[in-house]
């Protein structure tokens, strides 16, 4: 067992203790080496040895139905992984060519959460949570709201300052209150999706909303049965809903 591996003994969505293992690959398999070599080197490049006794394992909760990785990474390959194996600068290159569909889609999903509180943009403070490069966190700015964002990445909170959004560490989020809270690709990457939705309610103003947007996994067990590591991220057959490493949970 690799030390930089954690175990989930439990369900991560409701804890139930009973799951069943539904799908087993090895590291070393030649699947899963030609599938993270092809996904990650046009991105950085995964440290292969650091995963030694890493296993991927799938594991269905027997009372949510949740599909779950059994085995992730820790903080420290965590880190390695977002800062370091999908480079930094690739990443945010890759950002900045979103179209114009994509902005106005922001734009139109910004301004149904201001009239949904019937209140004016500067009496209402947003929080994004794992904002990445912080597109949803600058278009709500625009918008004339209060802005904070939460995340990990060191690269991506310095960018996120550089941009005039304030930013604030998970560990202060207690001390403020926020009207509404979006998670935008998010919980399908943490290791605790219960706590962390516990603990972000707690940072709710009274009315508030968090939103929660994830891969649509409902197709996830026809997925695996088809087995097909090299089908392209976007096409039906695609594995990345369960993507290794990164896709920790599969909400159905």
């Amino acid at each position: 067992m690799n030390d930089n591996v954690i175990v989930r003994i439990n369900c991560p969505s409701c804890n139930n203790e009973s799951f069943d293992e539904i799908y087993q690959l090895d590291l070393m398999a030649r699947e899963m080496l030609s599938y993270l070599k092809n996904f990650y080197d046009p991105q950085g490049g995964v440290e292969i040895q650091l995963l030694k006794g890493w296993k991927y394992i799938l594991c269905k909760c027997k009372c949510c139905e949740l599909i779950f990785q059994k085995e992730i990474l820790n903080d420290h390959l965590m880190e390695k992984l977002y800062e370091h194996w999908l480079d930094p600068a690739i990443q945010l290159s890759d950002s900045k060519r979103h179209n114009v569909a994509y902005y106005s889609n922001l734009s139109e999903e910004i301004k149904q959460v201001i009239d949904y509180f019937v209140r004016h943009p500067s009496e209402l403070k947003f929080l994004g949570f794992g904002m990445g490069w912080g597109e949803w966190c600058k278009m709500a700015k625009a918008y004339g709201c209060s802005v904070a964002g939460v995340e990990l990445s060191v690269t991506r909170n310095r960018y996120a300052q550089e941009n005039a959004i304030s930013t604030i560490e998970p560990n202060e989020l207690p001390n403020h209150q926020f009207d509404f809270i979006n998670t935008e690709q998010v919980f399908e990457h943490i290791p605790n999706p219960l706590i962390t939705l516990q603990s972000l309610k707690k940072s709710l103003a009274p009315g508030g909303l968090i939103k929660i947007s994830v891969p649509d996994g409902v197709h996830a067990r026809k997925v695996l049965r088809r087995n097909e590591w090299s089908a392209p991220k976007g096409t039906k057959n695609s594995m990345n809903i369960v993507a290794p490493l990164e896709h920790i949970n599969c909400f159905n």
